[in-house]
């Protein structure tokens, strides 16, 4: 896990990443909910996510989430290991939803499969869709 202390900037893609998973999650019913107590560095627990970015590394892909309403001094972004980082957007994509979902529900259980072409959310009487429902998203990694 990378812990930084200083604010990256913030971009659309990163609000849009956040929204895919968020939406996902609301889709599946497991959002929002009580925040767990993780016990993350900083009080990270109690802050608000702001944003879900992936950026390019020496040899790879890192994924980043950004908290807001931190106390002075706090770390301001947690993130996928800088050493270790994956070899494309997908798996950085991948590993970075597992833990916004971590943060956001306790569980790594992504709410959605990745498909060759899509991120594909389906579920039956979940999130406040009767019956059985599918959503498709493009890949948010994709040219």
């Amino acid at each position: 896990m990378n812990i930084n202390d200083t604010a990256p900037q913030v971009s659309a893609t990163s609000a849009c990443l956040l929204d895919i998973v968020t939406d996902a999650l609301e889709a599946k019913d497991r959002f929002p909910c009580q925040r767990p107590v993780l016990g993350l560095p900083g009080n990270l627990d109690n802050c608000d996510v702001a944003g879900f970015y992936l950026e390019q590394r020496p040899g790879g892909w890192g994924a980043n989430i950004t908290f807001d309403n931190l106390p002075p001094g706090a770390p301001q972004t947690l993130g996928t290991p800088d050493a270790s980082p994956f070899p494309s957007k997908r798996l950085a994509f991948i590993a970075g939803a597992a833990l916004l979902c971590k943060i956001l529900t306790g569980s790594e259980d992504l709410p959605f499969f990745v498909t060759a072409d899509k991120l594909l959310v389906a579920g039956h009487g979940t999130g406040g869709y009767s019956g059985v429902f599918a959503m498709m998203r493009p890949l948010p990694w994709a040219p």
